[in-house]
């Protein structure tokens, strides 16, 4: 309910120490520190491919066209 409500009213308790950023959630402030920092936890897995990502998400929409990709019949 406290998350639901902060959401929605704009209050943003998790400050970047690097930069003027403030984040509703601790895990988005962890994933905007991985662009501080230049941490790529994220690894294609597609076998040949070595792209890393600083999000999840950007991860996945690079399997979906990555041309290591193999593509079932």
């Amino acid at each position: 309910m406290i998350l639901h409500f902060r959401l929605h009213s704009g209050i943003k308790p998790f400050a970047c120490h690097l930069c003027p950023k403030r984040f509703s959630k601790k895990h988005h402030l962890g994933t905007h520190l991985n662009y501080h920092l230049n941490l790529k936890p994220y690894m294609c897995l597609n076998e040949g491919c070595e792209q890393k990502f600083t999000q999840s998400s950007n991860m996945r929409t690079h399997m979906k066209k990555c041309p290591h990709r193999k593509v079932e019949n």
